[in-house]
């Protein structure tokens, strides 16, 4: 089993976004923001977040990951789903990004 990590999650005031700092890096020395399923193959990480009808796009770099949600309102529900996805993953070892993935949008 992983070591526990840590998940800070900091809505925005004026917007439907939040950040998710982690204590371990979500995308190491890059960015990537998708808008769709179809854009996230790839990424177990982005196309679990699709699965929620309320996201509408997401975006990492570094320890952070930013979802921007259809929904208006408090995120304290929406935040602890992304929080217990990430912990999922990184407790089975899947890893946020594959190589396909990360190949793809370096090309572009």
């Amino acid at each position: 089993m992983n070591k526990e990590i840590e998940i800070v999650g900091s809505p925005s005031k004026t917007s439907n976004i939040c950040f998710f700092t982690v204590s371990i890096p979500i995308l190491a020395n890059a960015r990537s923001e998708c808008h769709s399923k179809e854009e996230a193959l790839n990424s177990p990480l982005f196309e679990a977040l699709f699965d929620f009808p309320w996201v509408l796009n997401v975006a990492a770099e570094g320890n952070t990951l930013i979802v921007n949600k259809k929904d208006p309102g408090p995120w304290q529900d929406y935040a602890r789903s992304v929080g217990q996805l990430i912990r999922k993953l990184h407790d089975e070892n899947v890893p946020f990004f594959n190589e396909v993935f990360l190949e793809s949008f370096r090309a572009s």
